[in-house]
């Protein structure tokens, strides 16, 4: 019966005319109600024309979260790509402190939808940028470089004198010079020029991070005749004054580098190098003085002065005290004691101070004979003296005793 219905061409037309109407309502449901879609959107920046970025997100190094609201239709029609999601920074007058910049987002101009990004704002700190010239030093300047036991003397000098530096006011402020640092690697006998970095420095001498800027380095190279360490050896005439002497002599610098006079030379064999003498008449405290230096025949140094440092002290003296009585000392028998000599000399040293003055009272030698039997005995001779003062030598260092029976 349907089947017939169906068939007939007054039906057909009706369930034509229904299912249109269904469709149509299907399509203004979808067109007419409201959706939200969130999509991962990569943040576009606009970079200042004059200040540099120090804090805050670069060009698409981050995404983020875009919400779309809108018809139905229209968001899910929407395709990734047609969403643009940026920060503006071109807009900032004020370098040096951190500003939250809104984030844009925006989307086909012909579709009714709003957006909203999070997060709605991100933080930025922007410095300005300047430049300054700068004169340009080497570090080190010069050296000798050896090489397949030559020696080669290399000087450096850049090629250009001074050179501009740019960066952010800031760090720019801080700058006092520009270096350039040599390397080993750097130095190749006969090479002529290298490119270096310049290290911007501050008033310690260390780094400032400043965009790389390089500049040329001119070497000269000249071969060295033979060289080594020299020993420095200072020299002293006079007499200081009675009673005091020269204690130590220090030598700044104590080595330095010797070398023959040309290439192919010759030198000596003992590594000493000697200065002038130095006098020490009537000197009675410690001085520095500086002092010519005397380079072997056929050599050439690298400085023609030393330093030296002449310490002044007591000086420490012997004396020879003659005819000292020789004494007996302790117990014995009730018979006599002779010793086969009466005088004894002592040789004393000290200082001057202590030995000069002093006097034979001051020095006793004697023999002990205490607890001995009658009979003859070889004693030594003992001496007391002060305090400081140390005996050397006593002559005769032992006597014949005698001692007689009562």
């Amino acid at each position: 019966m349907m089947e017939r219905l169906l068939r007939h061409p007054t039906w057909l037309k009706v369930f034509s005319v229904a299912l249109a109407l269904l469709l149509w309502v299907m399509v203004i449901r979808q067109y007419t109600s409201e959706d939200s879609r969130v999509l991962e959107v990569p943040l576009q920046v606009i970079n200042h024309a004059d200040f540099q970025l120090v804090e805050g997100p670069k060009d698409r190094e981050r995404v983020v979260t875009v919400r779309i609201d809108g018809k139905n239709l229209l968001v899910k029609r929407l395709r990734p790509d047609q969403i643009t999601a940026k920060v503006d920074y071109s807009k900032i007058t004020e370098p040096g402190r951190t500003h939250d910049v809104e984030v844009q987002v925006s989307g086909p101009s012909n579709l009714k939808l709003s957006y909203s990004a999070t997060p709605r704002t991100v933080p930025v700190q922007l410095v300005k940028m300047e430049q300054a010239i700068f004169s340009v030093i080497v570090v080190p300047d010069s050296s000798v470089k050896v090489q397949d036991d030559r020696e080669w003397l290399w000087t450096a000098k850049p090629a250009v004198p001074q050179v501009m530096l740019g960066g952010s006011s800031v760090l720019l402020d801080a700058v006092r010079g520009a270096r350039v640092i040599m390397e080993p690697a750097d130095l190749v006998p006969g090479l002529e020029k290298v490119t270096k970095k310049v290290v911007a420095t501050d008033a310690d001498g260390k780094p400032v991070n400043l965009p790389d800027q390089t500049v040329d380095v001119l070497l000269t190279w000249t071969e060295q005749p033979p060289g080594k360490t020299f020993t420095v050896k200072p020299v002293v005439k006079g007499t200081p004054p009675v009673g005091m002497e020269v204690g130590s002599l220090a030598v700044e610098p104590d080595a330095l580098q010797v070398r023959a006079a040309v290439l192919g030379g010759k030198l000596p064999e003992q590594a000493i190098i000697e200065t002038e003498p130095i006098d020490v008449t009537g000197k009675k405290t410690t001085f520095t003085t500086q002092v010519k230096l005397i380079p072997p025949e056929g050599t050439t140094v690298t400085t023609n002065t030393v330093n030296v440092t002449v310490t002044m002290r007591e000086a420490t003296e012997d004396r020879l005290i003659k005819g000292l009585p020789l004494t007996v000392r302790g117990t014995f028998g009730k018979g006599e004691v002779t010793a086969s000599v009466t005088a004894v000399q002592v040789r004393v040293r000290g200082l001057h101070s202590l030995v000069n003055p002093l006097g034979a009272g001051q020095v006793v030698v004697y023999v002990d004979v205490e607890g001995l039997d009658a009979g003859k005995h070889m004693l030594p001779v003992k001496v007391e003296v002060p305090s400081q003062i140390t005996v050397v030598e006593t002559d005769p260092a032992t006597v014949e005793v005698t001692i007689s029976t009562p």
